[in-house]
């Protein structure tokens, strides 16, 4: 019997893949290199971990380098714009 998380796991790739085939090819957000997906994926903004979704809003095109570089210098991705820290209540 397949298990509850495993079916959600299941349902959130799917998303994820349909949101690659909707925003990628395109520019990297922070170096304006070309992304697809064998050189890039799509960053969470709000990350999932914090209720980030697989949402346009959400994703921002990005080359492998440019998403490990994000993931190690969150001071400077939360001025950018390239990560949020939060959702703002609005």
């Amino acid at each position: 019997m397949t298990s509850s998380k495993a079916l959600k796991t299941a349902a959130y790739n799917r998303e994820f893949d349909k949101m690659k085939d909707e925003l990628l090819p395109s520019n990297c957000v922070r170096c304006g290199g070309w992304v697809d997906r064998h050189n890039g994926t799509l960053h969470h903004r709000l990350s999932r971990g914090k209720g980030g979704l697989n949402t346009r809003e959400n994703l921002a095109p990005v080359t492998h380098e440019c998403h490990d570089y994000i993931e190690k210098h969150p001071a400077e991705s939360y001025k950018n714009g390239w990560s949020i820290p939060k959702y703002k209540k609005g």
